[in-house]
């Protein structure tokens, strides 16, 4: 897993909350 990966899980967490 690629930090950016994990950045992109978060951004789009965040956009779902």
């Amino acid at each position: 897993m690629l930090y950016t990966d994990l950045f992109n899980i978060t951004c789009s967490y965040n956009v779902i909350k």
